[in-house]
């Protein structure tokens, strides 16, 4: 598994919760883009250099506005132009890598698509043409964001959506045809895990060298519920093999529900759980790394 793992939390990119995240005994953080960071750059890093903590990973803005699939140049144009700016705040903060989702919203809403949040699904009617063209469109928005971050100290990765929508193979592919090499994938085990199509630990393996950032999450297969490790059915024994096995090397990122209110005890035990089952499942792999090296 190569030096220790280094576990990371999603948090908001409020200064007052820094400390908090350090309780936890993580020392790495993705921080979201809300509130807003420009203009906060001092003031955050001098939170984070307090709490002794290094954020790794910027979360991008979502939604229609920051759409990257749009099929409206003037809006895909748009949101490239809020992307570049995150970009460059992710360098001014010595993030390593800016995760962008997959641009969809606006596919979604113009074919009826709807989130349903009782079931944590995405429901749509499958148009494959439209899609195609969909990926197409964010394979030339994701090149064009590597070309302009090519003299930045940032990468970006692209993550993995619902599987109902955009396939391992489909996010690998807009990935590879991009052509950039500061393009790679950032793997969310609970998108991948919904449906039960695809076992996250396969998803890796297909990643491989590609795979730059994680967001580790659980469910029961059914809906993106963002439940702590060990509370769905997720093989994190397998999980964390796989990872092994593809020689992975970045944070092992959680990122749990983004509805949970941080000022209260409640998600912070959410989060203290969560990291508690993570070093457990990370420490076993270790141990048996040791292990098989001590009897060869």
């Amino acid at each position: 598994m190569g030096r220790a793992p280094r576990i990371s939390l999603s948090i908001q990119s409020e200064e007052s919760l820094f400390s908090k995240v350090a309780s936890t005994g993580v020392r790495y953080v993705e921080l979201a883009s809300r509130p807003p960071i420009s203009g906060r750059i001092a003031p955050i890093l001098a939170a984070l250099k307090s709490a002794c903590l290094t954020a790794a990973t910027l979360h991008g803005p979502t939604g229609p506005d920051y759409d990257i699939g749009s099929p409206d140049p003037v809006g895909r144009e748009r949101a490239l132009t809020f992307h570049k700016e995150h970009l460059k705040l992710s360098d001014a903060l010595g993030v390593k890598y800016y995760v962008i989702h997959p641009g969809f919203e606006v596919y979604l809403n113009q074919s009826g698509g709807r989130w349903d949040d009782t079931r944590k699904v995405i429901s749509f009617q499958r148009d494959e043409a439209a899609l195609t063209r969909l990926w197409a469109t964010n394979t030339e928005s994701v090149s064009a964001l590597g070309e302009f971050a090519a003299q930045l100290e940032v990468k970006t990765a692209f993550e993995t959506g619902p599987t109902n929508l955009i396939s391992i193979g489909e996010t690998l592919r807009v990935v590879r045809e991009a052509d950039r090499e500061n393009v790679g994938v950032c793997l969310d085990t609970g998108h991948v895990n919904v449906g039960g199509l695809v076992k996250p630990q396969d998803a890796i393996r297909e990643a491989g060298g590609l795979l730059w950032a994680l967001h580790l999450h659980d469910n029961n297969g059914e809906g993106d519920s963002h439940l702590p490790l060990g509370r769905g059915n997720i093989d994190w024994a397998a999980v964390v093999e796989a990872l092994a096995d593809v020689s992975y090397d970045g944070t092992y990122n959680i990122e749990l529900d983004t509805s949970l209110d941080w000022e209260k005890e409640d998600a912070w035990n959410e989060a203290k759980e969560a990291v508690s089952f993570l070093g457990s499942a990370l420490g076993r792999r270790l141990a048996a790394d040791k292990g098989q090296s001590a009897s060869g």
